[in-house]
Parts: structure tokens; sequence; C-alpha cells
């Protein structure tokens, strides 16, 4: 038998609570640090405006994912326990994780082929090879926070904090290697993909419970897409506008910024 999914059961030892949330803060403030740590070093070898078209893909790179990929999530994390209390979470797991691949794979493509039109036109000056590494990041960014919501829904928050501990500490290692020899945007992006793919390859949960081989064929592909799409769509006007929000808010500064300057001269 499957023992259910039980919040209510899990909030009810203070211990474990404590425990469980030391490991997150602790994660939390370790990758806090070596962010830091790690930001600095990088003004040290990238100039300004090679950070800038970094940051700038990386920025492109989350919007994909808000769009295409975080609504699934959203939906992953909301319905978890109610497919562990069914019995079924073996088969939710993996039609949710495929359902994620064909999306990174639809949305990649419409991605790479809207860049690559936008660059023939001379709207966007920028190569192909940083374009192909945003794409990677962006793949293994939305694998990552599949595995990541699995560890939080199963309140695993031990494996999740040495996940974010171990990857942040060897992104920023390959960052600092490989752009103190070879300092461009498109070292710095391929370092962040790498970097957090040894995340996956260490971190993700391999194992599979043998009570719950047979349940995949009990669980309707159809029924979970239905269901995504009706909580997941009204996530998606929403993360245009959390992405607008942000980049409004670095180019009021930037105004202000040089209104102030102007003023000075």
């Amino acid at each position: 038998m499957i023992k259910k999914f039980s919040t209510v059961e899990f909030l009810k030892t203070p211990k474990k609570i404590i425990f469980e949330g030391g490991w997150v803060l602790t994660g939390q403030i370790f990758v806090t640090v070596v962010n830091l740590i790690g930001i600095r070093i990088v003004t040290e070898f990238l100039p300004a405006q090679t950070l800038g078209t970094a940051t700038m893909w990386l920025g492109i790179s989350v919007l994909l994912k808000n769009i295409f990929i975080m609504p699934l999530l959203n939906y992953q994390i909301r319905f978890y326990p109610e497919y562990v209390q069914k019995k079924k979470i073996t088969a939710f797991n993996r039609i949710t994780l495929r359902l994620i691949i064909w999306l990174i794979i639809l949305s990649s493509l419409l991605f790479f082929i809207a860049t690559i039109i936008l660059i023939s036109f001379n709207f966007i000056l920028s190569g192909y090879v940083i374009l192909t590494i945003v794409v990677l990041f962006f793949l293994v960014d939305a694998l990552k926070s599949f595995y990541i919501n699995k560890h939080q829904a199963e309140r695993k928050q031990k494996y999740y904090a040495l996940w974010l501990i171990v990857e942040s500490f060897l992104t920023y290692t390959l960052i600092y290697v490989l752009i103190s020899n070879f300092p461009s945007a498109e070292v710095y992006l391929l370092s962040m993909s790498v970097g957090t793919l040894l995340g996956i390859v260490i971190f993700r949960d391999y194992k599979i419970n043998k009570n719950q081989t047979n349940e995949i064929h009990n669980l309707n592909i159809r029924d979970i897409i239905y269901e995504a799409k009706k909580f997941s769509l009204p996530f998606i006007p929403m993360a245009f506008l959390s992405w607008i929000m942000n980049l409004s808010s670095r180019y009021f500064i930037g105004f202000i910024g040089s209104t102030y300057e102007e003023r000075i001269k």
C-alpha cells in the first residue's frame, strides 16, 4: 500500500518542520552568498555590455519558461497531492514530464524560427550560437523546475536545498574557469546551462515505487491535458504582465538616472 500524502500529518511534527525549514534556510543563505560572490567575479571579467547581453537573453529564456512551462508546473504542484491519494502519482509524473517536453520542443521551435526571422531583417543584432545556447538553457531550466517541484511536493526540502547549494557552486565555478579564459556572453550562458544540467543529473529522482508500476495504464492523458489547460491558461497573461513590469521598472530607473545626470551637467 502507498502511504497517502497528508500535509496535515506532515505539519504535526514540530521537529520535522524545524529540520526541513532549516535546510531551506541554509540553502537560501548559501545560494545568496555564492551568487553575490559569483556576480562580483563575473563583473571583473565581463564588460558591462557583454554582461547586459547575457542578462537580456537569460530574461528572454525566463519569459519563455513563464509563458509555456510555468502554467503546467503550477498545475503539477497544485494537483500532486491528489494524484498521490489516488495512487496514480507515477503516471501523473510521467505524463506531466511528457507534456513539458512537448511544450519545450514546440516553444523552442517557435522561438528559434521567430528570432532567426528577426535577425535576418536586422531587428535583432545577434548570432546563431548564442541563440542555440539560450534554447539549451531554456530546456534544462524547465526540466530542473519539474524535478524541483517534485521534491517540494514530496516535502524533500533537504534534497531541494542540497540541489541549490551544489548547483550554484558548480555553476559559478564553471563560470569563473571559463570566462576568465574566454570572456563572452556565449560562454557565460553556456556555463549556466551546464551547471543547471549537472544539478539535474545529480539530484533528479530516479527511483520508481514498485507498487506504482502498473498504474500508468490507468490514467488517461487526455484527462490530464484537459485538466491542465483549464487550470493553467489563466497564468499565461500573468506571465506577460510580470515580465513587462520587471522590464518597465528597469527602463524607468534608467530614465530617472539619465535625467538626473543631465540636470547635473
